[in-house]
């Protein structure tokens, strides 16, 4: 009894080691007065730019570990492993207005994933994407808006999240 006793608890203590550092999360939001008046348009928007802009998701729920950069929208790996990161889009216009936006993530420079709408069809609409990614300590993950694009109205509704699923433990 003694031993499993023993057993459990260096079970314990090394359960405790891995884990000890592993709270890694955030949820980050877009500050609606992020958005200016534009010419020509009656809404409120972030953007359009002449080039693509990185998106300063700045109204943070929470920043376990500290990894995401709300000043400049920027997650920054804190330690390799496996992430999940979600990305919701959300915009609106007026009445018989375009959307018009095209958002990406990115991974280290690279684009890993987008969501677009161009459409006059309607007057609001929604994207999610989730994506899982290995990552090394100091990889880079952030949401960028294309150049000429724009989100309008409601901009708290758009929301960049990312956790750690799995770190690598070196033994």
């Amino acid at each position: 009894m003694e031993n499993l006793s023993g057993g459990i608890s260096r079970l314990n203590s090394r359960i405790q080691a891995l884990t000890a550092g592993m709270k890694i999360a955030f949820k980050a939001t877009i500050d609606p007065n992020l958005a200016i008046a534009i010419s020509g348009f009656s809404e409120r928007c972030f953007g359009p730019f002449t080039t693509n802009m990185p998106i300063p998701y700045a109204s943070i729920t929470f920043n376990d570990g500290r990894g995401y950069n709300p000043s400049l929208g920027v997650f920054t790996a804190p330690l390799a492993g496996v992430y999940v990161f979600s990305l919701k889009v959300y915009s609106s216009v007026e009445e018989n207005g375009r959307l018009y936006h095209k958002v990406q993530l990115i991974w280290n420079g690279r684009p890993m994933s987008n969501v677009w709408e161009d459409n006059r069809e309607d007057s609001e609409d929604s994207a999610t994407q989730i994506l899982v990614v290995e990552l090394q300590k100091g990889d880079q993950v952030y949401v960028e808006l294309m150049s000429g694009r724009r989100l309008c109205k409601n901009l708290e509704y758009n929301i960049f999240t990312g956790h750690i699923l799995y770190p690598y433990i070196n033994e």
